[in-house]
């Protein structure tokens, strides 16, 4: 009975010795990870809006395709551009597959470490590239001319056939409130690795005259 009266207190000791707030202190100092989620939906095609590229060129954003909300409109030198939610595809989107329009809103939406693949629309036996995986890479932060711009960082590879297995990645920097491609830049296989190389970026977003 006595030994186990003299453990009760030796506990109870011990317990009142603990430093308020330290617990506090050592979550501030090691804070669980933030869950970073996709967006929690997809904004329209933007409007009104132009983008200067450090390259000098001027992007105006003109909405969307009358009738495909999702196909949005850029003008550059008087000429007028299609492409998928803004960013995706070469100028000339005509809709692309369903499955690769699927797989593009499902990465746009899921959490970091989100991936989707899908074969590249048109792609017949002698094209070059033949599927396309769109990976939600992180949530980074970009600064343009002062302005911190929360971004999606999206990876995307495109694929030649399985029996080649060559692939080239590009990596696009999307503003998250307007899907505004803000940044790009290609991944380059070299002998050491890879490397980054900054195909352009948006200087600064100012309001369409």
């Amino acid at each position: 009975m006595a030994r186990a009266m003299v453990g009760l207190l030796l506990a109870l000791t011990l317990a009142g010795c603990q430093v308020p707030g330290a617990t506090d202190r050592l979550s501030r100092l090691h804070p669980p990870p933030d869950p970073t989620d996709g967006l929690a939906s997809i904004p329209p095609c933007p409007s009104g809006v132009v983008a200067e590229l450090n390259t000098g060129v001027r992007v105006a954003f003109a909405g969307a395709v009358a009738k495909h909300p999702e196909t949005c409109l850029r003008r550059i030198n008087g000429q007028t551009y299609h492409y998928f939610l803004g960013f995706w595809g070469d100028g000339t989107f005509a809709g692309g597959s369903p499955a690769e329009r699927a797989a593009i809103r499902r990465v746009l939406v899921g959490p970091v470490g989100t991936a989707a693949t899908a074969p590249l629309a048109g792609a017949g036996p002698l094209a070059l590239w033949h599927s396309v995986t769109f990976i939600h890479v992180g949530d980074p932060t970009l600064t343009l001319d002062g302005v911190p711009h929360a971004t999606l960082l999206l990876r995307v590879e495109r694929h030649t056939d399985a029996g080649r297995g060559v692939h080239t990645d590009t990596l696009w920097w999307l503003d998250r409130a307007t899907l505004i491609p803000l940044q790009r830049e290609e991944v380059v296989p070299m002998a050491h690795g890879s490397e980054h190389q900054l195909a352009w970026r948006v200087s600064a977003l100012t309001a369409a005259e």
